[in-house]
Parts: structure tokens; sequence; C-alpha cells
């Protein structure tokens, strides 16, 4: 029996979404975490990370992110770049803004960005916490790839100069194949139907050993 031993434990994933956190609840949303990390480890000991490998996921707004910063038993902070909520940070910007001040409250936190892709959705879709898998398909079609690749090299070129330690994708599917927007298969497709589509096209692309220009690009940085 192999047991499975990650490098990292992401306890929270989104704050604000998926734990109705509001930004004057980050510290304790951010305590909580270090509670878990702690018994999680003292349940389950060495198929979890020890609670000093532990970390936090935050997207939309830098008070989590500085209220997790400052939890010891947190090692990283978990940034994901895709998207920027109500306004409030341009995305670029928060990709070496966002390390800087993480690192001004613990300057040996650990940075990754488990989740990056350049979000296809409107300004009303950014605004909503509800996700209805309109900008996912919309990202699927292949005449975005020349801005993926342009986003992917910007994202790799910050990681590097604020030592950010993993960077991986949010969207593996579109590292293999697109869609064509012009496939008769698509007309009149919902977005649920155009994700799995995608899927199938990525599926069958891995089973050929095939790439997309923006994977291929993805491999070479």
């Amino acid at each position: 029996m192999i047991a499975m031993q990650p490098d990292y434990l992401t306890l929270v994933f989104d704050p604000r979404a998926h734990h109705g956190l509001a930004p004057a609840g980050a510290r304790t949303g951010a305590s909580t975490s270090d509670a878990t990390a702690v018994r999680l480890h003292g349940d389950l000991g060495d198929l979890v990370p020890a609670p000093g490998r532990a970390g936090s996921a935050v997207s939309d707004t830098p008070v989590f992110a500085e209220a997790f910063a400052g939890i010891r038993a947190l090692s990283y902070i978990d940034l994901r770049i895709y998207r920027s909520r109500n306004g409030q940070e341009q995305l670029l910007d928060r990709l070496i803004t966002w390390p800087r001040r993480i690192r001004t409250i613990d300057p040996g936190k650990r940075i990754v960005f488990s989740e990056a892709w350049l979000s296809k959705a409107t300004i009303e879709e950014t605004a909503q916490l509800a996700y209805d898998g309109a900008p996912a398909a919309r990202a699927s079609y292949s005449f975005w790839s020349p801005l993926d690749v342009t986003f992917l090299r910007t994202v790799a070129r910050a990681a590097r100069t604020q030592r950010v330690e993993l960077v991986t994708v949010s969207r593996p599917d579109l590292l293999f194949a697109y869609v064509d927007f012009f496939d008769p298969l698509l007309f009149r497709a919902n977005p649920r139907e155009v994700i799995e589509f995608t899927a199938q096209r990525a599926a069958a692309a891995r089973e050929q050993g095939g790439l997309s220009d923006t994977g291929r690009a993805f491999g070479a940085l």
C-alpha cells in the first residue's frame, strides 16, 4: 500500500466564497486554519504535511493574505492568479505587490501560485461570487491561446523575481487542446457542453502525446 504524502496542504481554498468569511473575519479564519493544521497532523500523522507546511489560498482581497501571513504555523500562502473582483487591484500588479506584502509581515513565508490562468469573465461576472461556468467555457476557444501564452510568461517572470516556489495552472486541459469557435459541433452549445467537449479534446490529445501552443510555451518556461 502506497500512502500519499502531499508537499502542500491548503486548508482554506477560498475564504469568501467557500467559507463565508468577510474581510473583518480574516484573522479568525486564519487562526482556525492554524488549529486545523495542528489537529489534522495529530490525527493523520505523516499522511499530511506538518502544521509548519500548511497554507491557505486567497484571491480577492489582500486583507486575507495579510491575515494568513501572520500565522506562524502556516508556512505558505497560496495565491490564485486569474481574476480581480470588484476592481480592487489590477491582476498583474498583484503578482508583485501581494508577495511583497506577505513577506513584509513574515519574511520567511513561502508563496505558491496554485491556480494561474487569465479569466475571460466580464466585469459583471468578476463581481459575482457565484460561478456559472460561462467564463471557463469562453476560455476554451483557441483564439485565446496567444494571450494565454503571454499571461503565463508574465506570471513565470514575476514568480522568479518574487521567489515563488510553485506555479500551476487552473486550466490544465488547455495545455493539451482548445476548441474551435466555429466548430459546428458546438453550435448553440451551453457552457457545460463546451467544457465537456474541451475535456474530451484534451484527453484525446494527452493519449496521443499532443500539446496546444500554450502547453508547449508553458513547458518551455
